[in-house]
């Protein structure tokens, strides 16, 4: 048995144990090795009050806890005592049986994310390895998967009692670029709340993706040019990639795998399913329906102040807000926007409650939504549930981050398996996997300004392809749909499983 060990980890759209991408992916990790029959087990926390629900109110965005009831998605497996430099820690563990996991019910992790102190955030890092450690002896853990910088605890822990032999047991994935994926903490603290070995100690500060490089056997990025990108910035590292995917039975519409499967009944099964044909007409009417369902919830549940149109054309972007995901970059070019033919865009997304600047992001799209002459909107939220239909339901779908600063992404994938085509940067894995014209539209790489103006004028034009030329549009989307796969979670799994077992 294997175990994925990861900070967060998004299964269920009820169970609100995920912020972000790092949590849907590791979900779909473990359901397409479930599907191919693998036997690999993930372990989180139970954040019994999720991570973010959004209110507006009097004009500002609030930040409040969603809190839930994991009794009634999860059974309670087993209980864990764990030691610690600061004291003892009662755990209960629940289970989840398809796909497996299994979540940590304990007062340092009430909130994904979101802790009262830095030493309680660290020390919730150290009580998961410590967890992960106890709990794989118990189930038999031949191999440990860990994902990102937060499960590096997992890797000390197994050193602890195993020595260098340890080594040849962990996995190591780094996430992102960004600092908040290579944490690094006072070394005096480590310290002081873990029994640290003076070998692995960094001088003031310890980096623990680091440490996760000398711990373990393998250390791989998530796309060829986040590879690259970390090769820059850890010169040192030896380092490969396993470009993510996406669990296609999860985020397909069920009409679209229907249609799919009338033509290839094993599709999601065992088909590789690259030579998919979709009849146009069969296509158009699945792609309306998708969008008159998307349509329908903007109009009964979204911040807007005019009616949506499922005649239309409309631009779907779902991110985590925060700057470098770049989500209202277009709207600063209201003009170029405006010169298109009816241009609809729906937002939808989360802001961390410390993140001043993400939640500013929301402000601002909620002021354009008042005070522009385009119909925008904007679910205060996001979810599973809420993923799949603006997914399946967007003319296009925006996928437009800071270059070099995106490790992968994967809403841009999630949009091509329902034939949504995808107007993006080139960012992370999409030089991978969309081709210009063909099955998707790339912005050239440039200044910020010079992007956003290229994205808004790209916009314009596709409104007015969707508007005079609706099949020469739509057949960009049966092109997207080809791509499934090298964008489904079963290639990325099967590389992961080439790593465990080499």
């Amino acid at each position: 048995m294997k175990m994925l060990v990861s900070y967060e980890i998004g299964f269920s759209s009820p169970v609100k144990t995920y912020a972000g991408g790092l949590g849907i992916l590791a979900g779909d990790i473990l359901k397409a090795a479930a599907d191919l029959k693998y036997p690999l087990v993930g372990l989180s926390f139970a954040y019994p009050a999720g991570y973010v629900r959004h209110e507006l109110q009097d004009g500002k965005i609030v930040c409040l806890p969603e809190q839930y009831d994991i009794s009634k998605h999860c059974k309670l497996f087993d209980t864990l005592t764990i030691n610690t430099k600061a004291g003892q820690f009662e755990l209960k563990i629940w289970k989840h049986e398809s796909p497996q996991v299994y979540l940590i019910e304990t007062e340092l992790a009430q909130r994904v994310y979101i802790h009262d102190s830095d030493r309680q955030r660290l020390l919730s890092e150290i009580v998961l390895g410590k967890a992960a450690v106890e709990l794989g002896e118990r189930l038999g853990v031949e191999m440990y998967h860990l994902n990102e910088s937060s499960t590096v605890f997992t890797a000390l822990e197994l050193h602890k009692r195993l020595g260098e032999s340890a080594k040849n047991r962990l996995v190591f994935t780094t996430h992102t670029p960004l600092k908040h994926g290579h944490e690094s903490w006072p070394t005096q603290l480590l310290q002081e709340l873990y029994e640290l070995p003076a070998e692995l100690a960094q001088g003031e500060q310890t980096v623990l993706s680091e440490l996760g490089t000398k711990l373990c056997k393998s250390v791989n990025a998530v796309s060829r040019m986040h590879q690259q990108v970390t090769h820059k910035m850890f010169p040192e590292w030896d380092i490969g990639y396993v470009t993510n995917g996406v669990h296609i039975p999860s985020w397909m519409h069920p009409d679209m795998m229907g249609l799919v499967k009338k033509i290839c009944p094993d599709f999601g099964q065992q088909s590789e399913y690259s030579e998919l044909e979709l009849d146009m007409p069969d296509f158009l009417a699945v792609r309306k329906k998708t969008k008159q369902e998307l349509v329908e919830l903007i109009n009964q549940q979204a911040i807007k102040k005019n009616k949506f149109s499922p005649d239309s054309i409309l631009f779907g972007m779902a991110r985590r807000m925060t700057p470098y995901k770049q989500l209202s970059l277009p709207l600063q070019f209201q003009s170029l926007l405006e010169s298109g033919k009816d241009i609809q865009i729906v937002y939808a997304g989360r802001a961390h409650p410390a993140d001043t600047a993400g939640i500013a992001i929301m402000e601002n799209i909620i002021d354009k939504i008042n005070n522009s002459k385009l119909k925008i909107a904007l679910f205060p939220y996001y979810s599973i549930k809420l993923a799949q239909k603006m997914l399946a339901g967007s003319d296009v779908w925006l996928s437009i981050p800071a270059e070099k600063k995106e490790a992968c992404g994967t809403s841009w994938m999630k949009a091509m398996i329902n034939g949504t085509p995808v107007l993006n940067t080139g960012a992370g894995g999409i030089p991978e996997a969309v081709f210009d014209g063909y099955n998707g539209f790339i912005i050239p790489t440039g200044h910020k300004e010079e992007q956003g103006k290229q994205i808004a004028k790209e916009m314009a034009e596709l409104s007015w392809l969707h508007h005079h030329e609706p099949n020469k549009f739509f057949d960009k989307g049966r092109m997207a749909l080809k791509s499934a796969e090298f964008v489904s979670a079963r290639r990325m799994v099967r590389e992961y499983i080439s790593l465990y077992e080499k």
